[in-house]
């Protein structure tokens, strides 16, 4: 991930060129110091103006993800050729949010700050019989 400007630096009329800023400093954080309302330091980064941004692509660390699927499955015969299967399901047991990416636009009040997760815990219950 990278972060951009919400102007373009030179009025060229380049459809495929991002608006990146300037790079000042490395802009990620150590672990320990990144919190929810501060991801990436945002200092690290300037409007460009007059000439394209020094800042690359993939320059920033995202959230990472932790997710743990679960099920439970219970076959239960009722003749020969037919049976009952009771199924408990779980997605994202253990309900660790998944963080979105923190706000990419300088000049933007979530600038450098994450404001949405993922989806949370999910659990289904199935009967299926089969014959």
């Amino acid at each position: 991930m990278y972060p951009l400007q919400p102007t373009e630096p030179i009025a060229d009329g380049c459809p495929r060129c991002n608006p990146r800023p300037d790079r000042l400093a490395n802009g990620n954080l150590p672990s320990d110091q990144r919190s929810l309302q501060r991801w990436f330091d945002t200092s690290a980064f300037k409007i460009a103006t007059g000439h394209y941004g020094t800042s690359g692509r993939n320059i920033l660390t995202a959230p990472g993800l932790t997710n743990l699927d679960f099920s439970l499955f219970k076959n239960i015969r009722v003749s020969e050729d037919k049976r009952f299967q009771v199924r408990w399901e779980m997605y994202n047991a253990t309900s660790t949010p998944a963080f979105n990416f923190p706000g990419l636009t300088i000049g933007t009040g979530t600038f450098g700050q994450i404001t949405s997760a993922g989806l949370g815990r999910m659990m289904q219950f199935g009967l299926r019989y089969e014959f």
